[in-house]
């Protein structure tokens, strides 16, 4: 269990999803034209999107542009 009341553990159901991973600081403009080029591939290979698009942020904001981990991540069909 988490040892900070801020963080809480929930079920999520079961689903598909495409990733694309990136790395260097995950500002508006680069989420925004990551999200693009996800969902262009998706579409490029008969995939539809099925739900909301998630950002996935994993390091603390003072790592290394470097070796910052970011994914977009969204549900498909």
């Amino acid at each position: 269990m988490p040892n900070n009341p801020q963080v809480t553990i929930a079920e999520v159901d079961a689903r598909k999803v495409a990733v694309l991973a990136f790395t260097w600081y995950p500002t508006e403009k680069r989420v925004e034209t990551k999200k693009q080029e996800l969902v262009a591939l998706l579409k490029k290979d008969g995939l539809e999107v099925a739900g909301e698009i998630q950002v996935a942020r994993y390091n603390p904001p003072l790592s290394m542009p470097l070796v910052l981990r970011n994914e977009i991540i969204i549900p498909i069909k």
